[in-house]
């Protein structure tokens, strides 16, 4: 293993730091990396070298430094509408600020249209539906102390509306999670449906899309997939 990149920010104040990367898959901005640090409020645009094209930090609109967390960068799709070619960052704390990153200048804006208003809370896990469709379930990581939890959500096609490639956001609860199905019509009209309501079973941390396991197989095949996040 070899360094990448160094003197990104981190530390930062508060009660938790927490550092994000997620990859271009778009070609939006060269395929580089966006790295996201939750104790300073940092984002960044590293690209193939490990330079810094650009640094941006998040403020809540009362000035404090923003918490980012949850982080996707995404691509042209009509169902994404005006998040569409935008880095989107949700913050990990009770508020309902997301946040839309200009890729190429770090220039931000809050989300519009305010989906964390129409789902009561900001956005902890941000993951695309397949595109290939297949045989995929969601599974959902809920931490829990000693007694953390998987949850596979199964036939998704029975989801109305559902179409390869539309956006799936998740939302941590006292205790429990939603997972919302999100997409744009043809008149750029937000369409946001909560599918999973958990309660009682841990903290939702984390999601992924991932092949249904064959029978017998166990859910240790996605474990290596869904990263494990303590609870701060």
């Amino acid at each position: 293993m070899t360094t990448f990149a160094t003197g990104l920010p981190g530390g930062g104040t508060g009660w938790t730091n927490y550092s994000t990367v997620r990859r271009d898959d778009f070609g939006v901005a060269s395929n580089d990396l966006f790295y996201a640090n939750e104790g300073t409020g940092h984002v960044v645009r590293v690209n193939a070298g490990g330079n810094a094209v650009w640094t941006t930090m998040l403020r809540r609109p009362d000035g404090a430094i923003a918490r980012p967390e949850a982080m996707i960068v995404l691509g042209s799709n009509p169902r994404w509408g005006p998040f569409q070619n935008h880095v989107l960052v949700g913050e990990n704390d009770v508020v309902m600020h997301n946040y839309m990153i200009d890729p190429a200048t770090g220039a931000w804006s809050y989300m519009s249209p305010a989906l964390g208003q129409v789902m009561g809370g900001t956005a902890e896990s941000f993951r695309i539906y397949p595109f290939s469709g297949g045989n995929v379930a969601l599974y959902l990581s809920l931490y829990n102390g000693p007694a953390s939890t998987i949850w596979q959500l199964t036939n998704l096609t029975a989801i109305p509306g559902l179409q390869p490639g539309d956006l799936f956001v998740a939302r941590e609860t006292p205790n429990g999670g939603e997972v919302w199905h999100v997409y744009f019509g043809a008149q750029n009209q937000l369409f946001a449906q909560k599918v999973v309501t958990v309660a009682g079973d841990g903290y939702l941390e984390d999601m992924v899309f991932a092949p249904v396991p064959e029978p017998g197989t166990a859910l240790l095949l996605v474990a290596g997939v869904l990263l494990s996040r303590r609870r701060r």
